[in-house]
C-alpha cells in the first residue's frame, strides 16, 4: 500500500471516529464498542511474552533462610541494646535537667565529672579530664550552690576544696526566700556579714555572730556568698542553711550558728566548674 493510500485511510478513520463521537447517534455505535476483541490474537501472546522475560530478568525476592534460634537471638540483643540506649538519653535529661538549676552561670559553666572524694582530714573532691583549661581559685558550683574552688591542678588531676573544708573561710550574709510572681528571690536577713568557716565534718559555722542580729535569724535561713575576693558572677551563691544557733557559753551577747549544705558535696557525680567571667 503506497504512502498516499495509507494517508488517505488514515485520515479516514480518524473522520469516522470524531464522526461517532459527535454526530452519529449512540445507539448504532454501540454496536462496535467490542471491536478491541479483534486484536486479542496478537494481544494475549504479547501478555504471556512479557510476563515470560519478567520472571526470567527480574530478580528473585530475597528469603530469610536463618534459623528461628538465631533471629530471636538477634531481636534479643537488638532489645539489650535499645534498653541501653533509652538509659542513656534518660541519664542525659537528667544531667541537662540537673544542669540547669545553676541558672545564669550555666553559660559561664563548664561541667566536670567528679572522680572522687579525698578520705582524710581535708574536705575535698578530684574531677576528671576537661576539654577547658582549670585554674586555681576558680569558683566551682552545683544545683544545690556554692561547692568551693579549684585548689591545684596539675598532672595528678584537679581537686577542688570544699565549702565544708577546716581551711576554707569566706564573708557571706543570711538571707531568706521569698516567692514573689516573678518567682523565688533571695532578701538579706540583716545587714551584718558573717565569716564562715568549714567545720570539716560537712557542715559550715559562723563563730561569734552579735546578739542583736543573731535573733533576727531564723532556722531555714541560707547563708550567702558575700565576699569582694570571689568573682562577681558567685555572689550570692547558697553556701548552706541554718540548722542549728546557740549563744556562745563563754562569750556573752555572741552566738555560733551551724549550717549545712544543700546537697550532700562528696556525694556529687559531677559539678560546674565556673570558667568564663
Amino acid at each position: 500500500m503506497s504512502s498516499i493510500r495509507f494517508n488517505q485511510v488514515w485520515v479516514g478513520l480518524v473522520m469516522l471516529a470524531f464522526a461517532s463521537a459527535f454526530f452519529i447517534p449512540q445507539k448504532y455505535t454501540n454496536k462496535f464498542r467490542n471491536i478491541q476483541g479483534l486484536f486479542a490474537p496478537v494481544a494475549a501472546p504479547t501478555r504471556k511474552l512479557a510476563a515470560a522475560l519478567d520472571r526470567k530478568i527480574a530478580k528473585p525476592e530475597t528469603q530469610d533462610t536463618r534459623q528461628f534460634a538465631d533471629v530471636r537471638a538477634e531481636n534479643e540483643q537488638l532489645r539489650t541494646t535499645l534498653m541501653g540506649l533509652n538509659g542513656q538519653l534518660q541519664e542525659l535529661q537528667r544531667k541537662t535537667a540537673e544542669r540547669s538549676k545553676v541558672g545564669a552561670l550555666l553559660p559561664l559553666c563548664t561541667p566536670v565529672a567528679v572522680v572522687g572524694s579525698d578520705t582524710g582530714t581535708a574536705e575535698s573532691l578530684s574531677l576528671g579530664a576537661s576539654s577547658e583549661v582549670m585554674l586555681e581559685k576558680m569558683p566551682v558550683v552545683c544545683s544545690g550552690g556554692l561547692v568551693g574552688r579549684i585548689d591545684r591542678t596539675g598532672r595528678s588531676g584537679t581537686q577542688v576544696q570544699l565549702v565544708t573544708d577546716r581551711s576554707f573561710k569566706v564573708f557571706a550574709h543570711f538571707a531568706y526566700f521569698e516567692k514573689t510572681p516573678e518567682g523565688m528571690t533571695s532578701n538579706p536577713r540583716n545587714a551584718q556579714k558573717a565569716m564562715a568557716e568549714g567545720d570539716g565534718k560537712g557542715m559550715l559555722i559562723v563563730r561569734g555572730y552579735p546578739d542583736p542580729e543573731a535573733k533576727k535569724i531564723s532556722i531555714g535561713d541560707n547563708l550567702v556568698l558575700d565576699d569582694p575576693e570571689w568573682p562577681l558572677n558567685v555572689q550570692g551563691q547558697p553556701l548552706g542553711q541554718v540548722v542549728e544557733k546557740n549563744e556562745k557559753r563563754n562569750a556573752a551577747l555572741f552566738w555560733e550558728i551551724k549550717l549545712k549544705p544543700l546537697r550532700n558535696l562528696k556525694e556529687l557525680s559531677e559539678v560546674m566548674v565556673v570558667t568564663k567571667n
